[in-house]
Order: structure tokens, then C-alpha cells, then sequence
């Protein structure tokens, strides 16, 4: 089943590469929301399962009907949400980074990858002041405009949070 939902948001995601804009290619709700649905509900039902420790999910959500979708979907136990929000260029190449040993097997660099990355980064949306403010039931809200180490953002992210992740 995971292998269908990922398959069906990859294949929806990638529509953007090609497309001119955004409006060219529209919201697929049916495309993305069961693999997110899906997401929500394991991390909803490891909740039940932590016995009130704090769960952590961490995903990039390229569009903003997918952010609210999830916020929606996990309701009241969404007691955080933390925008990431580096430079495109800056996240390209974070995610390039976390993969050098797999690229090294590869006989590729991680700047190759960087390169590679690129266009999966069309589509994406970077949060708006006013989605921002549409959060605003949700109880911590953190925009880390950050081009430092991932270090430094985990620290961010847990005073926001207010304890370890």
C-alpha cells in the first residue's frame, strides 16, 4: 500500500517539473491525500502508543493545501508545526548531503546529486505570512529561515517546542 500512495504523490509532484506554473498542473487532492492521511494516522496512533511523550514527524510538504490537510487531519494533537524554510539552493543541498555515502557507491558527488536535486524542489511553496496566521490554532509556529547547520535548527526547533526531539 505505501508503495502505491508514494508512487501516486511522486507522480504528482514531478507534474511541476514540466509545468509552467502552478496552475498548469492544480491540487490533485486524490493523488496526495492518502499518502498523507496515512502519515497523520501513524503518527496519531504512535501518540496513543508513547504514553505522552512528544512524537516528532518530519517531512517536506511541498504545497500549502498539503499543510493544511495534515494540520486538519491531525487536529488537536498537532502541537507544533515547524516551517524549515531555508533557500531552495541551501535545501538541495542539505538533502544531497545526507545521502554521500549512497551517491559515493554511485561514483557520483554530492554536488553531481545537488544538480540532480534541483528540479525536485518545482512545485514547492514556500509559507506565506497569511497561512502562517491560518495556523494560528495550532500552538507553536516557528518559521526557521536558517542557512546553518542542522544542529543549530534542532535547537531552534526544541525551544520552540519546549523539550528534546
Amino acid at each position: 500500500e505505501f508503495r502505491e500512495r508514494h508512487a501516486a504523490i511522486s507522480a504528482f509532484l514531478a507534474k511541476f517539473r514540466d509545468a509552467t506554473g502552478d496552475a498548469e498542473v492544480g491540487e490533485e487532492p486524490a493523488a496526495w491525500q492518502p499518502f498523507y492521511a496515512a502519515m497523520c494516522d501513524d503518527a496519531i496512533s504512535t501518540s496513543d502508543r508513547s504514553g505522552g511523550k512528544t512524537v516528532v514527524v518530519v517531512h517536506s510538504v511541498y504545497r500549502r493545501a498539503m499543510r493544511a490537510f495534515i494540520k486538519d487531519r491531525l487536529g488537536p494533537r498537532c502541537g507544533g508545526i515547524i516551517f524549515v524554510n531555508p533557500p531552495p539552493a541551501v535545501a538541495i543541498q542539505r538533502a544531497a548531503a545526507r545521502c554521500a555515502g549512497q551517491y559515493a557507491a554511485m561514483g557520483k558527488t554530492v554536488e553531481e546529486w545537488a544538480t540532480l536535486l534541483g528540479p525536485n524542489s518545482a512545485g514547492f511553496q514556500r509559507p506565506t505570512s497569511d497561512e502562517i496566521k491560518e495556523l494560528s490554532g495550532v500552538s507553536a509556529v516557528l518559521v526557521l529561515d536558517s542557512t546553518g547547520d542542522i544542529e543549530t535548527l534542532r535547537k531552534q526547533a526544541e525551544a520552540a517546542l519546549g523539550g528534546p526531539i
